[in-house]
């Protein structure tokens, strides 16, 4: 008979032969799941304006709070999680400390910012303890490459057949669809960019969000082609390549072109210093796929070029600047600290560009704060960069790549409001700097171990002598 007094308890065999980064996983590859295949027009039937990806992200909070009581794991640290927390505390003390100037639909609208910033934070926490391990950090970042790609073919399904995806969702004849106006209208997709010109939404809330997302997804592939070992592999994330390139030409939208232009370059230079052969692979299959996406489709190509060469005979980006004239003012009524996140409305003046947005929300006190934070995570991978693996690499470049995505969408379209383009951005940054900071670990164990065996040998020395 086993000695009870050295059997270990049930509880703690639980936590020894779970999983809990695999579990943080699968919950996180379900949000994804819904959050890209599942428009946001659509809400969970229980009496509130929830939706599918929002119930999601409170799940994974709670399935991280799960993994950390089986199994503890480190978390962010450092800078950067300095200013995370500092600009928590701004996005829930700015509506606090300005209760007073508070309209209405801005309470309301604090309440959303709020409970967004909740969720976010958890899925950041849940990212990094995923990033603890290569492997899952890998996959996840695979994942969002994937869908992304089957969002890229279903804009070109859209552009084929002017037949939008979200029309003929089966949730739309369960009656799961938000019509609430005080959301802003969603319901704008289906008639604006009809009659305006057709352009493909896929499941996107916008097209201009598809683009962001597509030219986040193109970088992706392109970072881990560079590490990818197996042949299959390279065919898929090639596949994923030319669908992007692709959807990016008929999409008609400057956003997603600047994010793959800019990144693409950095993503090319970075991913050439540690896989030169196979980058160059990447650059040439990048170039045949726009040469047939431009022959394919002659005129999006032309109306594409148009968007950078005829700027000034564009109404839309005339009317931003027009629009920006008044963004001084708006700063002006609450210049330190603004009324909270999500209080500007769209009403009153559509801006499209984040950095005024935040200002505009959050004061230049908190608007520095937010942007640092995440400049801060762009540039932290950059350190260890050099040192790591073809398949960590990948990983680090992903975060920086992402990083950038953010900080160029930002000025284009307002990136931090969006739920499929931020918590994306959100994930790969917390998967990256996990990344560095296992390395950083890694380091400060090895320096100990230095100093202990130089200790060591010198004790043995003075008792020799």
């Amino acid at each position: 008979m086993m000695n009870t007094a050295t059997r270990p308890s049930d509880s703690a065999t639980l936590g020894q032969r779970a999983d809990p980064a695999g579990v943080v996983f699968a919950g996180l590859a379900l949000y994804f799941f819904a959050s890209r295949l599942i428009p946001d027009v659509y809400v969970l039937p229980i009496g509130v304006s929830i939706r599918p990806s929002q119930a999601l992200l409170a799940f994974l909070g709670v399935l991280w709070v799960y993994a950390m009581i089986v199994r503890p794991r480190p978390v962010p640290m450092g800078p950067t999680a300095i200013l995370g927390v500092v600009v928590l505390a701004v996005i829930f003390a700015a509506p606090l400390i300005n209760d007073a100037y508070l309209a209405g639909y801005q309470a309301d609208a604090v309440e959303r910012g709020g409970m967004f910033t909740i969720f976010y934070a958890a899925l950041f926490l849940a990212s990094y303890y995923v990033g603890q391990r290569l492997d899952l950090a890998r996959r996840v970042i695979g994942l969002v490459i994937g869908l992304t790609a089957v969002q890229a073919l279903l804009a070109i399904y859209e552009h084929f057949t002017s037949a939008y995806i979200t029309q003929v969702w089966p949730f739309l004849s369960l009656g799961f669809l938000d019509f609430d106006p005080g959301l802003g209208g969603r319901t704008f997709v289906f008639g604006t960019f009809r009659a305006g010109g057709f352009r493909p939404a896929a499941t996107a809330p916008h097209p201009l969000v598809l683009s962001a997302l597509i030219g986040l997804g193109l970088l992706l592939a392109i970072a881990f082609f560079a590490g990818a070992k197996k042949r299959s592999v390279r065919i898929w994330l090639g596949a994923a390549i030319l669908l992007d390139v692709y959807a990016l030409l008929i999409g008609h939208t400057r956003t997603g072109i600047l994010i793959a232009g800019v990144g693409g370059i950095v993503a090319v230079a970075f991913a050439f210093r540690k896989a030169p052969r196979e980058i160059v692979s990447v650059v040439l299959a990048g170039v045949i796929g726009l040469q047939v996406a431009v022959l394919a489709a002659p005129k999006s190509a032309r109306v594409t070029l148009n968007l950078f060469t005829r700027m000034s005979g564009d109404t839309s980006f005339q009317g931003r600047l027009q629009d920006y004239s008044y963004v001084p003012i708006l700063i002006s009524r609450h210049p330190i600290l603004g009324l909270g996140y999500f209080t500007h409305s769209p009403r009153v003046l559509l801006l499209d560009n984040s950095y005024f947005g935040t200002l505009i929300e959050l004061g230049v006190v908190g608007g520095l704060l937010v942007f640092a934070f995440f400049i801060a995570l762009t540039l932290k991978p950059i350190h260890s960069f050099g040192e790591a693996s073809r398949q960590d690499a990948a990983v680090l470049l992903s975060g920086i790549l992402a990083g950038m995505s953010l900080l160029l969408g930002m000025a284009t379209f307002d990136a931090v409001k969006f739920a499929q383009f931020m918590p994306t951005i959100l994930v790969i940054l917390a998967l990256a700097s996990a990344r560095v900071d296992v390395h950083a670990r890694h380091r400060m164990i090895r320096r100990q171990e230095a100093r202990a065996a130089a200790s060591a040998a010198a004790d043995h020395h003075s008792s020799s002598a």
